[in-house]
Formats: C-alpha cells, structure tokens, sequence
C-alpha cells in the first residue's frame, strides 16, 4: 500500500527536523501544505530540509518555489481547479506533464469524478473517514472506489490512521495520505509513522 504525508498546517518546533527524519525511514512523497504561511516561511522550511529530498516534496501554494528548489510538483485545491476555465487548466495540467512534475487536486463529491481531467497525477478524496485534524469534518460521501475505473490514482484522506487504513484497503484504495495521525502530537510522529507502515506491510502481505 502506498502513502503520503501533508505537514501540520502550522508550522512547529523542529518539524524540518522530523520531516527529514520521515524521508530517511523511507518517506517517499511529502505535502507542504501551510496555507497560513508566507513565501519566506516556506523558503525557511525548505533551506531546512536536506537537498537531495526536495525532488520529493509537492507544495500547495507558491508555485514558484517548484523550480526555485527543484520540487516534485504542486496540489491544486479545489477552490483554485473550479476558479480555472477548462482551457487554462488542460494548459497547466500538460506544461506539470511535460516538465515530469505531479500535479493533482482534491475533490469532496463522487459526482466530480465524472467531469474530473484524467490527466491528473492523482486525487485526493476527502474525507473518507472522520476527519482527525478537523473536528466535525465528516464524510458526505460513500467513498467505496472498487467499482471506479480511470486512469487517475485516487488517493484517501480523512480519518486515515491504524483504526482505518485497512478499512481504506478494503474500499479499494491502493494509496492514503497521513495529516491527523501524525502531526496531533509532535512527539510521537515517527513512531506513528512506523507503526502505520508495519500496517501497512502486513496488509500488502495479506493481498
């Protein structure tokens, strides 16, 4: 089963520290996602992170960041794709293609899936299970995706930590992305982390 990580959305103590920590373990793909931060608050956290793991860092905002430091790609929120027309978006999607970046985005209703570009890298679908980091946030949708067939990964978000992720497995996702089951305490992040891959080792296993 294959993961991802998205950063706290605030920035904490020593969490480039951590972050580096989390691609030495064998993090492959990391979100930074601070829509409260600053272009230099970014800049600061990146001339933190070891040079040779920047190729595997996707940014949410700050788009020129991605060449400054040589990123893997940017996150599109849903908002920003439905404020794009067709043309402007099919234009971006194919100049992330060319350049051999990733480009994805989120969705919150099935129903998007239909019209969705299925020259995304990949989608989050969100939530899929309660939200840990966001109290409340709960799914509005049955997110089972056994039964989807396009060329687009669909990645799960929401709720995904040990209580879920074979939950995740058994509705057809391949992919998940961590937040919540990391970053609520800053303390316990690798071992989270650790424990969520064994989990995920033994689900592959299982297969």
């Amino acid at each position: 089963m294959e993961h991802r990580v998205i950063s706290n959305p605030l920035f904490i103590e020593q969490e480039a520290v951590i972050v580096n920590q989390l691609f030495e373990i064998g993090l492959t793909l990391f979100h930074l996602r601070k829509p409260y931060s600053t272009k230099k608050d970014c800049q600061f956290f990146l001339n933190n992170i070891q040079e040779s793991f920047h190729s595997r860092i996707i940014v949410h905002q700050y788009p020129s960041l991605i060449p400054e430091y040589g990123l893997a790609g940017i996150h599109l929120k849903e908002g920003i794709r439905q404020e794009m027309s067709k043309s402007e978006l099919d234009y971006m999607i194919k100049d992330y293609n060319c350049k051999k970046r990733f480009i994805g985005t989120s969705i919150h209703e099935r129903k998007t899936l239909v019209s969705l570009n299925m020259n995304f890298d990949y989608v989050f679908l969100s939530p899929v299970f309660p939200s840990i980091s966001k109290p409340d946030y709960l799914p509005s949708e049955d997110w089972r995706i056994s039964d989807i067939n396009i060329p687009v990964k669909l990645i799960a978000l929401g709720g995904i930590d040990t209580n879920t992720l074979q939950k995740a497995y058994k509705m057809g996702f391949k992919e998940v992305a961590f937040l919540g089951a990391l970053w609520q305490n800053s303390n316990t992040v690798i071992k989270n982390y650790s424990k969520l891959c064994k989990q995920m080792t033994q689900l592959d296993l299982m297969s």
